[in-house]
C-alpha cells in the first residue's frame, strides 16, 4: 500500500501555509479581533514557532448546540479557537489532495465538483438503469460520537510516516475525545477525518463486492442490487464491518436499516431530495427551508451571506424537478446581481 511521503511535519512550517490557510480559514469571520490578531505576521510565526518546538497545544473548544432544520434534532457543536482551526487547516492543506485521490468517485461528501448536486445527479441517473431493481439504505448511529481514534490513527500511519504529524493530529482529537471515542462536529479536521474512517469500507464494495451502484455520504450510505438476496448480503457484511470498528447501523427511526423493491410509486430518500423512478423533488423540508432563505434575500437585499446562501441553492435545485423555485431562484440571482454580492 502506498504511504504518502510528501507529507511531512516539516511542510507545516512554512510562512507561506500559515497565511493561505489564514484566508480560508477566516472566510466569513475577518472582523472578529481573534482572527485579525492571527493576520499579523507577529502571531502567525509564534505559532509555528510552537509547531517546531513541538510544544503547541491546543486550546478547548467552545461548545455550542444547533437546530438542524433538515435532520429536525439539535447538534451539538464544537468550535475550535481560530488559531487552532489554521492548524486544522494546514493539516488537510496537506493531506487533502491525497484523500481527494484515494476516495472513491461516489464518495460525495466535501470533495470539490462531487457534492449534493453530483450526488443527486447520479441517483436521478441510476433510477433508468437495469440492476436497480432493490434499494439498500443505511445510516451510522451517532457516526461522528462514536470513531474510535486508536483505529483511526492506526488507518492514519498506514499512510502517513511523519511519527511528529501523527502526534499532532493525536493531540488535537484527544483534547475533545481523552477517552479516545468521538470526533467533534465543527472542526475541518474532523470532516476530512470522518470522510476518511470509512474509505477502506468504500473500497471494499467497490473492488471486492464489485458493487456497480455505491454511493456515500459521510455516514450516509446508499447501494442499488439486482436481487434482494444481494441486498441482504451487502448489510450482513457491512455490519460486521462497522461492529469491527466500534459503530453500529440504526435500527429504529429516521434512517434505520431497510431494503425493499424500488418500484414506481417508491423513491428515494437521501441528499435532500426523493427520487422517483421518474422524477426527483426535494424534500418538503428543504423545499421550504430554500424558498424561505430565497424570499428573505428579496426582502434584505444584498447582504453577502444571503447572497451565497441562493447561490448555492441553486445547485441544489438545478437536477430536481422543482421548476418553479429553480426559476424563481434564477430570477433573484438576477435581480439583485447575488454573484457579484457574493464576491464571485
Amino acid at each position: 500500500m502506498k504511504t504518502w511521503k510528501d507529507v511531512t511535519y516539516d511542510r507545516l512550517l512554512d510562512e507561506e501555509l500559515i497565511d493561505y490557510c489564514w484566508a480560508q480559514a477566516s472566510k466569513g469571520k475577518r472582523k472578529r479581533k481573534s482572527v485579525q490578531n492571527m493576520k499579523t505576521k507577529k502571531e502567525q510565526l509564534k505559532l509555528l514557532s510552537e509547531l517546531k518546538e513541538g510544544v503547541y497545544k491546543p486550546q478547548a473548544c467552545r461548545k455550542m448546540s444547533k437546530w438542524d432544520k433538515n435532520a429536525k434534532k439539535t447538534r451539538d457543536i464544537s468550535c475550535p479557537a481560530f488559531r487552532d482551526q489554521i492548524v486544522h487547516w494546514m493539516i488537510v492543506t496537506l493531506i487533502r489532495p491525497h484523500f481527494e485521490a484515494t476516495f472513491i468517485q461516489h464518495n460525495v461528501a466535501n470533495v470539490p465538483n462531487r457534492g449534493l448536486s453530483y450526488g443527486n445527479l447520479l441517483i436521478k441517473h441510476w433510477s433508468q438503469q437495469k440492476g436497480t431493481k432493490y434499494v439498500l439504505k443505511l445510516d451510522i448511529k451517532k457516526y461522528y460520537p462514536s470513531i474510535n481514534i486508536p483505529m483511526l490513527i492506526k488507518k492514519l500511519e498506514v499512510k502517513i510516516r511523519d511519527k511528529r504529524l501523527i502526534k499532532l493530529i493525536e493531540t488535537i482529537l484527544y483534547k475533545e475525545s481523552p477517552n479516545g471515542i468521538g470526533l467533534s462536529l465543527g472542526s475541518y479536521l474532523n470532516l476530512w477525518l470522518a470522510l476518511f474512517n470509512l474509505d477502506e469500507l468504500d473500497h471494499i464494495m467497490k473492488e471486492q463486492f464489485k458493487v456497480k451502484f455505491y454511493l456515500r455520504y459521510v455516514d450516509d450510505i446508499l447501494i442499488l442490487t439486482k436481487t434482494k438476496k444481494e441486498a441482504k448480503k451487502l448489510l450482513k457484511f457491512i455490519i460486521g464491518y462497522l461492529g469491527n470498528i466500534g459503530l453500529t447501523v440504526k435500527t429504529e427511526g429516521r434512517g434505520k436499516a431497510k431494503i425493499y423493491k424500488w418500484d414506481k410509486d417508491k423513491f428515494i430518500d437521501m441528499l435532500g431530495t426523493k427520487t422517483y423512478r421518474n422524477k426527483q423533488i426535494l424534500r418538503g423540508t428543504v423545499y421550504l427551508n430554500i424558498n424561505r432563505q430565497v424570499n428573505k434575500a428579496e426582502k434584505k437585499g444584498k447582504a453577502p451571506h444571503l447572497a451565497r446562501s441562493v447561490l448555492s441553492y441553486k445547485g441544489i435545485v438545478q437536477y430536481s424537478d422543482c421548476s418553479l423555485l429553480y426559476n424563481k431562484i434564477n430570477k433573484t440571482i438576477e435581480k439583485l446581481k447575488l454573484k457579484e454580492v457574493a464576491g464571485l
